[in-house]
């Protein structure tokens, strides 16, 4: 789910809010596994992982990619990021 919602973020299209970006994950998958709380979840793990920050207060985008993300995207996605990460850390 991390990958669909990384993804989606991809693109250049910017959101002002949670909610519309959820919605537009599920409206384009158009499948009855992308429910709102997995992607909702996937939403708080590209947090926890630094891909992005959410700004509620913002009116024209609220979610902010972070230098990870563009890391991750460079790499691949989500899961070459994070086997990027395991190796750096197994590594020190």
């Amino acid at each position: 789910m991390e990958e669909i919602v990384f993804k989606t973020l991809a693109n250049k299209k910017k959101y002002t809010s949670i909610d519309h970006f959820i919605a537009e994950v599920m409206r384009d998958k158009e499948k009855e596994e992308y429910i709102y709380d997995g992607i909702k979840d996937a939403v708080f793990k590209l947090i926890i992982y630094g891909f992005i920050t959410v700004d509620t207060s913002s009116v024209k985008n609220c979610i902010k990619k972070e230098d990870n993300f563009y890391k991750a995207k460079k790499l691949g996605g989500v899961g070459e990021w994070l086997k990027h990460r395991q190796l750096h850390s197994n590594a020190a």
